[in-house]
């Protein structure tokens, strides 16, 4: 299983073993959006006296993968060149905020760790700018 996640560029051991540790077993996920949610990073509404209706990250969850799991995103944004051209086009083309488009590929890692290792593949970099450009 490490391996597999290992095949992504930019991901190194520290960063699988700390999701690995957080998350427990992946294949136990459906979707990453399950993955998204056990480490706090799924958008929540936040309401109180002085603000209604502010979005922000509803930080339910293990605070240790959410941490990882933007780190490794951050990382991987530096080195894996799929994800720079991600990050750029969010900021560029769609005027996203930096931090936007960082935990916007924050989920896409998420899915992408899942779907890893429940199809049992290894990451390839052609088929992700593929499913990348149909979802943009």
């Amino acid at each position: 299983m490490a391996g597999q996640l290992r095949s992504m560029n930019g991901l190194g051991p520290i960063f699988v073993a700390a999701i690995l540790a957080g998350a427990g077993d992946l294949r136990q996920y459906a979707h990453g959006r399950q993955l998204r949610r056990k480490a706090g990073l799924n958008l929540a509404e936040s309401t109180s006296g002085k603000r209604k209706g502010q979005i922000v990250l509803s930080k339910r969850g293990d605070s240790t993968l959410r941490k990882y799991m933007f780190l490794a995103t951050i990382q991987l944004i530096g080195v894996n060149p799929v994800f720079r051209e991600l990050h750029e086009h969010n900021v560029k083309v769609k005027q996203m905020k930096r931090q936007q488009s960082v935990h916007k590929l924050v989920g896409k890692v998420a899915r992408i760790l899942v779907s890893i290792i429940q199809t049992g593949e290894i990451f390839s970099p052609e088929k992700a700018r593929k499913a990348f450009a149909l979802a943009a």
